[in-house]
């Protein structure tokens, strides 16, 4: 399953991710990437893309977590009230 390190979150309305992939049969391991739009937490740390694309979230980027502490949970709970 592809993992995504360094992310942050992208968007308001129709949030995707940035990250340092690795793991995932489509891109080099390390490549930077953007997801396609997040709809849905799986569990603490999986979300799903539109596309279905699956991503386990690894570490967070620094300044964003700075930005916007814990953002892992912030991210999945806004997920699981949709």
């Amino acid at each position: 399953m592809p993992k995504l390190d360094n992310w942050s979150l992208v968007g308001i309305e129709s949030p995707s991710l940035h990250g340092n992939v690795s793991d995932s049969p489509n891109f080099e391991n390390g490549e930077f990437i953007r997801t396609s739009y997040i709809c849905k937490a799986i569990d603490g740390n999986h979300v799903q893309t539109y596309s279905g694309s699956i991503y386990e979230l690894g570490t967070v980027d620094p300044l964003y977590e700075r930005m916007y502490p814990n953002a892992l949970q912030r991210l999945i709970e806004s997920l699981n009230k949709k």
